[in-house]
């Protein structure tokens, strides 16, 4: 040690032991105060935790409150028709409970119930469980808003529960039959014994068998006349009970929790919850954890206060205490002093690292100014020599001092400069030798004397999926298939005894999914390096697709060999093929299936998961569903893969999981004519059927094809020569020359042109310009041309051939003639240009369809957001479409679908779309809008278009729209969206009259709302008898007396208050409701009528109305035979009145069920007459005995003439046909004598009589005098 540097040491001692003494000083007088403001801050923490966790526990009382005085109410006045909502909600299931019936049941909504197989099922207990079950259906989902409390629930002495559980919504099928919840706490402390003064009270925590969850219970007992009748409860997981204790500011690192009863049972145990929760009821601290034992025995005296610090295995905690209130449990946070500390000393830290770089400093700056007095000339020496070890450049100044310094400055000089040349040589070589090995598509490759990796470029985790840290020093056969790895062995050892220089060859690696791909090594030995450390290098080359594809090639080759040469059936090719395919692809199946008229059979079978295709000695039925991959493959002729994430149908799901299957491939293919087949392919491991080998196996399947077409055509030569002439492939034997000495009858019906029109020609002569390339310059040469051609037919049209050229040799091997086959792939080319067509593109109309139309509706937004420019979406849906397709029939409906399609595109620009959405609905895609009202003005034109009249066959037909439009970006954000609410604009303009269009607005929502509602509510609105008859009274016009009633259905909701029939009869159309609505009026009507035929004589008619989907009923009929005995009524007192659209659907259907209800005595009627599609032909055909003239015509009697001329036309007609006829909607005295005037037979409507209930009815027939008819409004 130099002076200089003696000198810094003495003087950086000193200061560092005067620093220390200064640094402890202040560390022992911070601890403390830093310590005291922690503490109080985290008091201050917990005291806020603990205000927040008892406002959310105490909600549990007032729920539980609400929920025992709701149920105390409808308990004490439940009426009896819950014995019937019983019926319908609950039934017994196949282990013996009772539950929720299961395809009814949402558990996020509606409460569960369940009933242990022994309970005896009284009408009282059916009702209470009913009531019950109703008060937790409507109570649930608000008491259970809080997402603190899981449920809340009611259990029963008899073992019963309801429960509402939006985190566990099946409980109740989850409950076993013995489950009995009776003797836990969560009944016991309800009971008088332990709670006589009937409160709330908390569970410790418990351990519930049926959620498998931890938590704790508020209960309550619920008392009805003094008596217990049940326990009503609220759950907490402990989950949530820790998340709100856990809501510290601040965390510490080993900070533990002590949450305890008031019993002194543990819920939170600190580091020991584990052992808490695996044996709650044995659980105890070891008595060796004093300071514990006695922390959780103290007393609280004030809500959060600061305990004395304790120990716990060796570490000082300082604890912060809190009571908690409603369930006065007792809550201890542990937090280490040391973790307190932690700021402080670290503080420490930092000023100590300042304090010794300011000593290191004044030592260096000590050591630097005796350096430059004493040794200057030598250090700057040493320095220089520093400099140039580090290769950075010398100074230009030479050093000054005696002459062998100065020589050895300059030898310093020269040796630098040429280590500098000989680094950036080496640098540069380095660099490029990185590119090269980072940038080549093979794997650089060393492998070392024991056969394990030593080097690998990065493209080796692209080949393999492994990392290199995970590959290298590892055994090369570890990542090589084992059929290979003896062999590769077997080389390395060749190549390391200097046997053998290089070596090249394919082998299977090992990649990281476990599957095998093909690659190639070229390895080379290193003689040059020392025997023990000597290295093979090389490179591994990526060659699986071409492997593949050579070796399917090959597989092609050799197949089409066997079909050539030698005499073998389908399924035995199939059966060699399936088996070369499983070892080329290394997959665990492959099999083949034909499938024709509707019949299918597995021809053969190769791989051990070929156990998958069969159940039993029989193929496995589900090959053949429907909405299975392999019927999609085939009817669709698409190749079909599935992987994990795919949508299959169930069993097709659970028979590849039982199987182990995780990739399939399923490619069809022609085996020969119209004779389908699929070709099955089945991996046990993920990602095998990649696109590049999907590509491989397509054409191989097209191969396939023509391998079996060619095997077909092979057999049809062997039978007899007529099968060559047949033959659907033109053939033609052409002389050395090249002139045509034979064509079969094929070909004459491919090229249209004799037979003696073409002998002695030339092949050029049907060969368009150029088509042939290289056709004949390979035959001459004894080579098989194989190609396409473009022929031209005697008419002048090309047809695409594909043509096979073989010359034949004589003994002499001189060539004597040529066969050319060629088979005419026009249509298949065609095809395969349409199939690509139809994938994007509606059938029925060419338009884009759903596909086309959303992927153009995500550019157009991708380009609106770009753009910062509007887009807008059009939702047109033909009006009443449905009644053309049902009169006139689906040919001319779809006829003018194709015309209604073309208006339409008639309208646009081109850079907008029109596609058909479905059936008679089509979205229009306007772009790039900058003005609103363009596309009002769009949306009018197309409302023109469409109502435009159209003559289709022997029909004139006038049709109307209506368009819904939203807008991007002011209504949605995404395509889904943007025609959601467009159609949900269309709704509106339909409800506005139809024939016009309307902008998405927020009050649509609440329509929707209002019909979600309706519907929701329709279904209950039957079961509990919500619907009511109100009779309109049909008069007799030249008497005025009452003759008839028409039963009309009134809904009178008690929240809703009265539905109007036009609301709700559609939607109950739509729904299916309309089927047990109809039978409920029909049955009533039926019961009134009966009471009244036997009172009144005058009244001789009860009118009732049927919807389209009752009559359509298979069992219509019967239903009616039923309804008439069962209640007894006069058949000929009851009319059914039928809309035209209802029985114009399927006129000879109707007819003989309409037959068949005059057969029973039943009149009818067609209402609403004159407002449909009926025509004289098929009114003269129908069975009917009275015709309703429509409102619409008689309102306008007296001042529209062409209303007048209708209704009298309407009269002649009935009058021609011997009908009875009613006018509806009759208003004024004028309407009335203008229709009598005219000899209409009867009428209704609000001048005589507004709907009223069957006693106003009665009171009012009692009234009615013999001379003068005296109307309802005048009492």
């Amino acid at each position: 040690m130099n002076l200089s540097r003696k000198i810094s040491v003495i003087v950086i001692i000193s200061v560092l032991l005067v620093s220390l003494i200064s640094l402890l000083t202040y560390y022992q007088y911070s601890k403390h105060t830093l310590l005291s403001s922690e503490l109080q801050e985290l008091r201050s923490q917990t005291s806020a935790m603990i205000t927040n966790y008892e406002k959310v526990v105490q909600l549990a009382l007032p729920s539980l409150q609400a929920l025992s005085h709701l149920l105390q109410s409808e308990l004490t006045t439940s009426n009896v028709n819950q014995t019937t909502s019983f019926d319908a909600k609950i039934i017994q299931s196949d282990d013996g409970a009772w539950r929720n019936v299961r395809d009814n049941f949402s558990g996020l909504q509606q409460a569960g119930i369940f009933l242990p197989p022994d309970i005896e099922l009284t009408a009282d207990r059916k009702r209470f469980y009913s009531t019950a079950l109703n008060v937790f259906d409507m109570f649930g989902s608000s008491a259970t808003s809080n997402p603190a409390f899981n449920n809340i629930w009611m259990l029963g002495h008899d073992r019963s529960e309801i429960i509402f559980d939006r985190g566990f919504p099946d409980f109740v099928y989850s409950m076993a039959t013995d489950t009995d919840y009776t003797t836990t706490p969560w009944m016991t402390l309800a009971s008088p014994a332990n709670n006589p003064q009937r409160t709330m009270k908390w569970t410790q925590a418990l351990f519930d068998p049926v959620s498998k969850t931890w938590m704790v219970s508020a209960v309550l007992p619920l008392d009805i006349n003094g008596e217990w009748i049940a326990t009503l409860g609220i759950d907490m997981s402990l989950d949530i009970l820790f998340s709100l204790l856990y809501s510290q500011s601040r965390d510490y690192k080993g900070e533990q929790h002590f949450l305890v009863d008031k019993s002194g049972q543990f819920i939170l145990a600190g580091s020991w919850q584990q052992q808490l929760q695996a044996s709650p009821e044995v659980f105890h601290l070891d008595d060796t954890q004093h300071g514990v034992i006695a922390m959780v025995a103290e007393r609280i005296n004030t809500n959060t206060q600061i305990l004395p610090p304790i120990e716990i295995d060796g570490i000082e905690y300082r604890v912060i205490a809190s009571e908690t209130q409603p369930n006065e449990w007792r809550y201890f946070h542990l937090i280490p002093t040391a973790e307190i500390l932690k700021p402080l000393k670290n503080y420490l830290l930092k000023a100590t690292a300042f304090i010794l770089f300011t000593i290191l400093m004044l030592g260096l700056f000590i050591d630097n100014a005796i350096r430059k007095m004493v040794v200057t000339p030598l250090l700057e020496m040493v320095k220089r020599a520093n400099v140039y070890a580090t290769g950075q450049s010398p100074p230009i100044s030479k050093i000054k001092g005696s002459i062998e310094i100065e020589q050895l400055d300059d030898a310093l000089r020269k040796m630098h400069s040429t280590l500098t040349v000989d680094t950036l040589q080496l640098l540069e070589s380095e660099q490029r030798y990185r590119q090269v090995v980072t940038n080549i598509n093979e794997v650089v490759i060393q492998i070392g004397k024991n056969k394990e990796w030593q080097f690998l470029s990065p493209v080796w985790e692209e080949l393999s999926g492994f990392l290199l840290e995970e590959t290298l020093f590892k055994p090369i056969n570890e990542f090589l298939s084992p059929i290979d790895s003896e062999y590769v062995d077997h080389v390395l050892a060749l190549l390391f005894s200097g046997e053998q220089d290089t070596w090249e060859g394919d082998v299977r690696l090992k990649c990281s999914d476990e599957r095998y791909i093909w690659v190639r090594f070229s390895l080379h030995s290193n003689k040059e390096s020392q025997q023990a450390e000597q290295s093979i290098y090389g490179t591994i080359e990526n060659i699986h697709i071409n492997r593949i594809t050579h070796e399917v090639n090959k597989l092609l080759r050799v197949a089409e060999q066997k079909v050539l040469t030698s005499n073998v059936t389908i399924s035995t090719l199939l059966e060699y093929i399936t088996d070369e395919l499983v070892y080329i692809l290394d997959i665990s199946s492959v099999w083949v299936k034909m499938c024709v008229d509707k019949k299918s059979q597995v021809l053969s079978y190769a791989g051990e998961a070929s156990d998958f295709l069969f159940e039993g000695k029989i193929t496995w039925p589900g090959l053949h569903d429907k909405e299975g991959p392999v019927y999609k493959s085939v009817q669709q002729h698409l190749i079909v893969r599935v992987a994990e994430d795919n949508e299959l149908p169930k069993e097709w799901q659970q028979r590849l999981h039982y199987d182990g299957i995780n990739d399939s491939l399923f490619l069809p293919f022609y085996i020969g004519g119209d004779t389908k087949a699929v070709l099955g392919l089945h991996a046990f491991e993920s990602g095998i059927f990649t696109e590049e080998l999907q590509l491989v196996l397509t054409n191989f399947a097209e191969g396939l094809r023509l391998i079996c077409r060619m095997l077909e055509d092979q057999n049809l030569m062997r039978l007899h020569r007529v099968a060559v002439e047949k033959t659907a492939n033109a053939i033609m034997i052409i002389d050395a020359n090249g002139d045509i000495e034979w064509v079969n009858d094929a070909f004459v019906k491919q090229t249209s042109y004799r037979s003696d029109e073409v002998i002695g020609k030339k092949l050029k002569t049907l060969e368009v310009e150029n088509s042939n390339n290289d056709l004949w310059q390979k035959v001459k040469s004894g080579d098989v041309w194989n190609g396409e051609l473009t022929y031209r037919r005697k008419d002048g049209s090309t047809m695409i051939v594909n043509q096979t050229v073989t010359p034949l040799f004589d003994d002499l091997s001189e060539i004597t003639h040529y066969i050319a086959v060629s088979e005419d792939i026009t249509e298949r080319r065609a095809n395969h240009q349409r199939i690509a067509f139809m994938a994007t593109h509606d059938e029925l109309t060419s338009l884009p369809n759903r596909n086309l139309l959303n992927d153009r509706l995500q550019q157009a937004i991708e380009h609106a957001k770009r753009q910062s420019l509007k887009m807008a979406v059009l939702f047109i849906d033909i009006d009443h479409f449905k009644y053309i397709n049902d009169s006139l029939g689906h040919q001319v409906g779809d006829e003018l679908l194709q015309i209604l399609a073309v208006r339409l595109q008639s309208v646009l620009r081109k850079e907008d779309t029109v596609a058909r959405f479905g059936g008679d609905e089509f979205v229009v895609l306007l772009a790039n809008i900058a003005e609103i009202s363009y596309v009002k003005i769009i949306a009018t034109k197309l409302l023109n278009k469409i109502k435009s009249p159209y003559k289709i066959m022997e029909h004139e037909l006038l049709i109307t729209g209506s368009i819904g439009i939203s807008l991007y970006p002011d209504d949605a954000l995404n395509s889904d969206d943007l025609i959601q609410q467009a159609d949900s604009a269309m709704y509106l303009a339909k409800e506005q009259g139809r024939n016009n269009s309307q902008f998405y607005t927020a009050e649509i929502n609440e329509k929707i709302t209002r019909r979600l509602t309706l519907e929701k509510a329709l279904r209950q609105a039957v079961e509990q008898q919500q619907f009511v008859l109100f009779y309109q009274p049909k008069i007799n016009l030249m008497t005025n007396r009452i003759t008839g009633v028409e039963a009309l259905v009134r809904w009178q909701h008690p929240e809703l208050g009265l539905v109007s029939p036009m609301e709700f009869i559609p939607l109950a159309e739509e729904t299916g409701i309309i089927l047990e609505l109809g039978r409920w009026v029909m049955e009533t009507a039926c019961k009134q009528m009966k009471t009244w035929e036997d009172e009144y004589s005058d009244l001789v008619n009860m009118s009732i109305n049927v919807s389209a989907r009752q009559f359509w009923q298979e069992d219509f009929v019967v239903q009616v035979a039923d309804i008439l005995n069962k209640t007894g009524v006069s058949c000929d007192k009851i009319e059914f009145e039928l809309t035209e659209t209802v029985v114009l659907g399927d006129v000879d259907s109707a007819i003989f069920t309409m037959l068949e209800l005059k057969n029973m005595g039943i009149s009818l009627s067609i209402d609403d007459f004159g407002t449909g599609y009926s025509s004289l032909n098929y009114l003269q055909q129908l069975p009917v005995d009275v015709l309703k003239i429509d409102r619409t015509f008689i309102g306008s009697l007296g001042r529209a003439d062409t209303d007048y001329a209708v209704v009298r036309s309407i009269l002649a007609l009935a009058s021609n046909f011997k009908l009875r006829v009613v006018a509806e909607g009759i208003e004024t005295a004028e309407q009335q004598h203008i229709l009598t005037t005219l000899g209409c037979h009867y009428g209704q409507g609000y001048y005589f009589c507004v709907p009223m209930s069957a006693d106003d009815i009665m009171q009012h027939i009692a009234n009615q005098k013999d001379a003068q008819f005296t109307l309802w409004n005048d009492g």
